[in-house]
């Protein structure tokens, strides 16, 4: 082992951060031999704790984690309530269609069910782009 290098390699981590050296230190496996021991010197020198750093850094990622499932939760509620919505609305304009020509109620219904599938569309299409934001 070369102690130039191990000596380079101290004096690059002593300019890092805590939470830099712990980043590293998770991707030891990938240092040379001498990156390696000038790592843990530097650990033991600056006595990081890095075991209750990744606790720390897990317990912050789990928070998130659940804030995000949580918005996407109250999102897919308000996305059925505007499909429900959208559906239900097409039926008083069915029963309009109906009372208003009923001499042609098969071809209402055809128009009327085309105009529910493209409400349908749309409101796919909407839930759609809102899953994307």
């Amino acid at each position: 082992m070369e102690q130039e290098q191990v000596a380079h390699f101290k004096s690059v981590y002593r300019a890092m951060s805590e939470w830099d050296i712990e980043e590293l230190d998770s991707r030891k496996h990938g240092l040379t031999e001498e990156a390696q021991a000038a790592l843990s010197e530097i650990i033991a020198e600056r006595q990081v704790d890095v075991a209750a750093m990744r606790k720390e850094v897990g317990d912050e990622s789990e928070a998130l984690v659940k804030q995000a499932e949580e918005r996407e939760e109250k999102q897919r509620v308000k996305d059925r309530k505007l499909i429900k919505v959208l559906s239900v609305a097409t039926i008083p304009l069915l029963l309009v269609l109906f009372l208003v020509r009923p001499e042609r109620t098969y071809q209402t219904l055809i128009s009327g069910l085309a105009e529910w599938l493209g409400l349908a569309a749309i409101a796919w299409c909407v839930y759609a782009w809102r899953r994307k934001k």
